[in-house]
């Protein structure tokens, strides 16, 4: 490993002494009291609202410790405290007329969690987002599928999906972020009797961002999503 890294200019060192503590490398495990109020309702037929806002209250909360310096590893610790508020709303709506169907599903998330009480020893994060929690999320699809009602073609149906999440921070210190970001895809489908095709392309928009990020070496590694995709998959039914 030593050997790999000095091939690609990174020479490892021992880690930061604090890390080389037996005692710290032991975690407890997460207590929580989790409060939610939450309501269904179905105002007309095909029709469905959903509606929720929770509290979390989480008491050593277990969080990725990447140690400083020149070299490598990960280990676990404990956050002492932190508190999560976050509310949702949803609404997902069918309807069907002759030999037309639909379908429309929506939603969008809040969450905004926070370290109440965390010192790892070389930083006190309280008042910090707690890292990899998006505080905004949504997505929306719509699909209509049309049915001939023939014995080759069954089925056709076209659907579109919208997906945002974000901003989403990296790391306790709060000073990297993936800025919030929005895909689009979309699907056509064709079903006969015993072959159904689907042509589909995700991230239509070719967004630009990042599923995860870590520090390792003194050095930031970022692992970027896929760009444009487009494809097809072809179903066989016996």
């Amino acid at each position: 490993m030593t050997d790999m890294a000095s091939a690609m200019g990174m020479h490892l060192q021992m880690a930061d002494p604090r890390f080389c503590d037996v005692a710290i490398s032991a975690y407890r495990p997460e207590k929580d009291w989790t409060f939610e109020l939450g309501a269904h309702v179905f105002p007309v037929k095909g029709l469905k609202l959903d509606a929720d806002v929770f509290h979390i209250r989480c008491y050593d909360q277990q969080v990725t410790v990447f140690p400083n310096g020149k070299t490598t590893g990960r280990m676990m610790a404990n956050a002492a405290r932190t508190n999560v508020w976050g509310a949702e709303l949803a609404v997902r709506y069918r309807w069907s007329e002759g030999k037309w169907n639909g379908l429309l599903d929506a939603s969008y998330g809040w969450t905004d969690a926070r370290f109440v009480d965390f010192n790892d020893g070389m930083g006190d994060y309280a008042g910090k987002v707690v890292p990899y929690a998006p505080q905004h999320t949504a997505h929306a699809l719509v699909q209509a599928e049309f049915r001939p009602n023939r014995k080759a073609l069954r089925a056709v149906s076209l659907s579109g999906r919208l997906n945002v999440a974000g901003p989403i921070y990296w790391n306790e210190r709060n000073d990297c972020r993936q800025e919030p970001y929005a895909t689009l895809g979309a699907a056509l489908s064709l079903q006969w009797r015993y072959l159904q095709l689907q042509l589909w392309g995700r991230n239509l928009t070719d967004t630009d961002y990042h599923l995860f990020y870590f520090r390792s070496m003194e050095r930031d590694f970022l692992q970027k999503a896929r760009g444009r995709q487009l494809g097809f998959t072809l179903k066989f039914h016996i």
